[in-house]
């Protein structure tokens, strides 16, 4: 027999429930199709929704994109340990430590599980946790927006039949909706290694689940999952707080008469500090106090200042900008959000889908006159969202490193707002009649496999292994027992990844600057320095219980059995920039990526200093700055490597200067310099600056020709003016009146043509009244 019209079955449904002899288990809900509050018992609605429940075609659907995501992710993920803070959760994971505020205990309790797998590198292993949470957070994004989307839409059919098999326009929502934000760069990145956003992530899209499930049903057992989860996602990072007030308000909204008892409560309560409950953690953690782990945990005050993460300001990411004002970023921030959302996330179709879908919630408002919605519910929670974060974060947004770590707490938006760019499409459609699930289905397939193609090279990290050599690089070549003072996150996480959860170089003593200048640190970690004596409790000078890093070097640095190297400058320079900055009483000597840390008054001649840069020559390749612009931790690493190769022949140089132009020292940097300009994919203003100086100060056949060719490329590549443009100026001025007239002369000239032409165009270049005004076109096209 043919299958009942969805009008009948719903009538059917609403005629049984009214006469249900138990109308304790009954609930009001909105009804979709006339406005009305119905008395309907849970078990009805399930049979309103058996295409969501129960049909083999949203568990197919379910699978297909847990493997699409789960495969993609796995096939593109970080094989050792990438930048930013991955390193540091990846060695809290190996040595069950403590990481920054405020702590990520449940998420550095699953790193230590997930550390025991049998095969991977530790930090693949890591790894592998952020890609099952963010494919667990694609499967609710799924079930989250066809339950959504069943409970908008008026063709819910009835058990059995075709529909149950039918990848219905709900069902082709939901795989848009997850594959589509799966798949855009902001959480494709994140995805893929160790990081805690892949675990706010899937709180968030668990608690919206969560939210639409106790919106349809009216469970009890929802809510307390709810709470659940939100005390578990508040266990990793507390931004979800800033999701969880207004969906919680909702809840108790729409559901006050089935929540507000006093067992209900209680259970609620109860559940939510479960929830918590991986924080005890964190004072376990802080009596062992691993190597490298924060805080003095143990402690009630040093609990509670790790725990609301007073190091860095409650509620604010960057500890470097006190005085910013809150909200002061707020609109242009959000802009940055939607042009992220429209051009780089979404295909630019985006908006269009997402202003369609908030349509849909506006008019549900209207058609049911109430705004205890889930639409309105999810739209609130957004905007509060946004603006909240936005008005307190404090990370300045001209500086592209800080503003990709800005981005990565727009991810909790994107998972509502892609929500509402699935029901929106759904809502397009359904406008084409008989042929929606047609179009459903190729909408879906372009979008997301153009999605996929467009940014899977950019996004496959399964051969980046740049930051893992850039610790290699800065330790490998160290002498044996050698103290390390170093500055800066990538420095610091790679090479304590290295060093425990590789086991490699355990001999060298690795110092962070940042975190010498806690007082908890002497207290907490000077036990895993063996030949390390600090002088008091605190790094720093301007305390009763401080000291300099003068003092510490007196103590540390004058024994030739461990010798001492700085990595990425000092924390604080003690004496004044005017004077050369540095630390009284020390000199640093460049010898590849990292400096000799010497007394002043040693005496080194250019022979040992040039043996000793030649054995910590760096072996680093630099990664394609097409793949990884500014702003990426590959950058940053690119940047290191470039500078330490330019470091010594430029000390060199300043060495030869100061002695009179010293013929070995000036040799050595010459040699570097002809091998610098080989290499280097883009030479920089300053190497040809300063290349250009070396062959002129060294007179050998050639080498006047090397320099006016350098000095050339140094005035058509620079951005500014600096004080030395004068003088370089007149230079190359004076050398192409001397080439003018040598061609006049019909003699020939002592340098090439090619030398010739360029130092004309450098002048032609230099000749108007302000140098100042120069094009990029311009200064793009010189090239050596």
């Amino acid at each position: 027999p043919p299958e009942p019209s969805d009008t009948q079955a719903m009538a059917e449904l609403r005629s049984r429930s009214k006469r249900s002899k138990d109308p304790g288990d009954s609930v009001a809900r909105p009804d979709g199709d006339d406005g009305k509050d119905k008395n309907v018992k849970d078990e009805s609605n399930r049979e309103v929704f058996p295409v969501y429940e129960n049909s083999p075609a949203t568990t197919t659907a379910g699978i297909f994109v847990i493997a699409a995501v789960f495969s993609v992710y796995v096939a593109t993920m970080y094989p050792t340990v990438p930048g930013g803070d991955s390193g540091e959760l990846i060695v809290a994971g190996c040595t069950a430590g403590l990481a920054h505020p405020p702590g990520y205990p449940l998420f550095t309790m699953l790193a230590i599980l997930f550390h025991n797998i049998p095969f991977g590198s530790p930090a693949w292993r890591v790894n592998l946790l952020s890609v099952f949470l963010s494919t667990g957070c694609a499967w609710f994004q799924f079930h989250s927006v066809v339950l959504w989307e069943e409970s908008l839409s008026k063709d819910r059919g009835g058990k059995g039949g075709r529909r149950m098999w039918e990848w219905t326009v709900s069902v082709w929502a939901g795989v848009l909706t997850s594959l589509l934000m799966a798949f855009c760069p902001l959480l494709w990145m994140y995805s893929i290694q160790a990081e805690v956003f892949a675990m706010n992530n899937f709180f968030v899209s668990l608690f919206l689940y969560l939210t639409v499930r106790f919106y349809i049903f009216r469970e009890t057992r929802i809510a307390f999952l709810g709470s659940l989860a939100i005390g578990l996602g508040l266990s990793n990072q507390h931004s979800l707080i800033f999701y969880a007030l207004p969906l919680v308000l909702f809840v108790f909204i729409t559901g006050f008469s089935v929540l507000c008892s006093p067992k209900n409560l209680l259970i609620l309560v109860a559940s939510g500090l479960v929830g918590l409950s991986p924080y005890v953690y964190l004072p376990l953690a802080g009596r062992q106090a691993a190597f490298g782990a924060w805080g003095e945990l143990d402690t009630v005050d040093g609990f509670l200042t790790h725990f609301l993460r007073k190091e860095y300001g409650t509620f604010r990411l960057y500890s470097g900008n006190e005085n910013s004002k809150i909200g002061e970023q707020l609109w242009e921030a959000l802009f940055l959000y939607v042009k992220n959302f429209t051009f780089e996330s979404t295909l630019v179709i985006g908006p269009f889908f997402f202003a369609v879908g908030l349509s849909r919630v506006v008019v549900d408002c209207f058609s049911s006159r109430r705004l205890n919605t889930a639409g309105f519910a999810f739209t609130c929670s957004f905007i509060f969202y946004m603006v909240v974060f936005h008005c307190l974060s404090n990370l300045p947004l001209d500086q592209p490193l800080y503003f990709g770590v800005h981005m990565r707490f727009w991810m909790q938006g994107h998972i509502i707002a892609f929500m509402l760019l699935g029901v929106g499409a759904a809502k397009i459609w359904r406008f084409v009649g008989s042929m929606r699930n047609v179009a459903a289905a190729i909408t879906t397939i372009a979008l997301c496999g153009l999605q996929v193609g467009l940014h899977y090279r950019a996004m496959d990290q399964s051969q980046n292994r740049f930051v893992y050599r850039y610790g290699l690089m800065h330790i490998e070549n160290l002498p044996k027992n050698a103290i390390l003072i170093v500055k800066g996150d990538v420095i610091t996480n790679s090479i304590r990844y290295l060093q425990r959860c590789e086991g490699f170089r355990p001999d060298v003593q690795h110092l962070d600057q940042s975190m010498m200048t806690y007082e908890w640190f002497v207290k907490k970690q000077a036990r895993h320095f063996r030949h390390i004596k600090f002088p008091n409790e605190v790094y720093n000078p301007y305390k009763p219980n401080g000291y300099s890093m003068a003092t510490f070097l007196q103590k540390n640095a004058m024994n030739p059995k461990y010798p001492a190297f700085l990595c990425g400058g000092w924390y604080h320079d003690e004496i004044p920039a005017e004077m050369g900055g540095g630390i009284p009483g020390f000199r640093t000597w460049n010898v590849g990526p990292c400096e000799r840390i010497r007394p002043a008054s040693e005496v080194v001649s250019v022979s040992t200093w040039i043996k000793e840069a030649a054995n910590m020559t760096p072996n680093f390749e630099p990664p394609p700055e097409d793949k990884y612009p500014e702003g990426t931790w590959e950058y940053v690493t690119n940047v290191d490597y470039w500078a330490a190769k330019h470091k010594i022949p430029y000390s060199l140089l300043m060495w030869a200067i100061e002695n009179k132009d010293n013929s070995d020292a000036l040799v050595e940097s010459k040699r570097m310099y002809d091998e610098l300009l080989k290499i280097h994919p883009k030479p920089p203003d300053f190497l040809y600056k300063n290349a250009g100086i070396v062959y002129g100060r060294l007179r050998e056949p050639g080498n006047h020709c090397k320099m006016i060719k350098c000095f050339s490329l140094f005035l058509l590549n620079t951005l500014e003016v600096p004080s030395q443009t004068k003088d370089i100026l007149k230079i190359i001025k004076d050398y192409v009146n001397f080439d003018k007239q040598m061609k006049q002369s019909k003699a020939k000239s002592d340098c090439e043509e090619d030398v010739a032409s360029v130092a004309r165009r450098a002048y032609m270049f230099y000749k108007g009244k302000n140098p100042k005004k120069k094009k990029a076109k311009d200064l793009n096209s010189a090239s050596l």
